[in-house]
């Protein structure tokens, strides 16, 4: 499981691209998401097509997820984003829009492992951040979730699902007026054993952006997308886990296994520690790798 405490868009029709990645990737953010979707007009697709694979193919990824948000299974960008970023530039994951019933993350599903298996890559090396972007999507948020392993993540699109439900976005109320949609993919994504990521704002005022970030979090969210370097700084302070809880986590799992070697009761910082923390601390363990 990834840290996904912030996640950065950046649109691939800048001509400065690299440069811009490169810049995300040695900052806050966990994850760089290179957007050839919403964030690019049609006219602009092809443009930024070539600019995404560039920057795949030249960039210092550091050990960070580099995901590419590809356009919808139903329009004729889709064989093209596979052809021409996923499959010669191997990212390490792809943010599928419109996800409304499990037939879209398995179509790519398919074109991934089709990919895998060309180049001798492990099984579901390449992960599927699936979006869920209409009511019916959230009807059938579980079913997306568990469609394949390859999904490791739903995340919630809040531009979307406003029109679609026909209301106008307020980021002032910080979309709870969908309180039930917010709860049902978090419910669903905790049942399905995924993470599930929270949405962007399209505003750059910080008290809005706090506030929604604290809100988001006290809602069950593995982290949000982000658009900016202190945005994503005040993400990875605000979700779980933080740097202090992942440095727990990798000094209890020390010392349990130290005390189980021995034979002896695990006692950490005055604590009885049990199998089911223990367990727990191994999977943040796993994350500050």
């Amino acid at each position: 499981m990834r840290l996904r405490r912030s996640l950065m868009y950046v649109s691939g029709y800048y001509d400065d691209l690299l440069e811009r990645a490169q810049k995300v990737v040695d900052g806050n953010a966990d994850c760089l998401i290179l957007d050839t979707q919403d964030g690019v007009a049609p006219a602009n697709k092809p443009k930024a097509r070539k600019n995404i694979l560039e920057v795949l193919k030249k960039l210092d990824r550091k050990d960070k997820e580099i995901c590419v948000r590809i356009n919808e299974v139903d329009t004729p960008y889709f064989e093209l984003d596979i052809k021409e970023i996923i499959e010669p530039g191997l990212p390490s994951s792809v943010r599928l829009p419109e996800c409304h019933t499990p037939e879209a993350p398995l179509k790519l599903d398919a074109e991934l492992t089709r990919i895998e298996q060309k180049y001798g890559l492990e099984p579901n090396s390449i992960e599927i951040q699936a979006m869920i972007e209409s009511p019916m999507g959230i009807r059938n948020a579980y079913d997306i979730a568990t469609c394949c392993d390859r999904v490791t993540c739903i995340t919630i699109g809040m531009q979307d699902m406003n029109r679609a439900f026909g209301f106008q976005r307020r980021y002032i109320d910080n979309d709870f007026d969908l309180l039930y949609v917010r709860q049902k993919i978090v419910c669903d994504a905790r049942a399905a054993q995924v993470q599930v990521v929270d949405t962007v704002l399209l505003t750059d005022n910080v008290e809005i952006n706090e506030k929604y970030t604290r809100k988001s979090k006290e809602f069950g969210f593995d982290g949000r997308a982000v658009h900016s370097e202190d945005e994503a700084a005040y993400a990875n302070k605000v979700y779980y886990p933080t740097p202090e809880q992942l440095d727990w986590a990798v000094a209890l799992k020390a010392e349990y296994e130290r005390c189980e070697a021995e034979c002896i009761p695990c006692v950490f910082e005055g604590k009885s520690i049990c199998y089911a923390v223990y367990k727990q601390a191994c999977g943040l363990a796993e994350m500050k790798k």
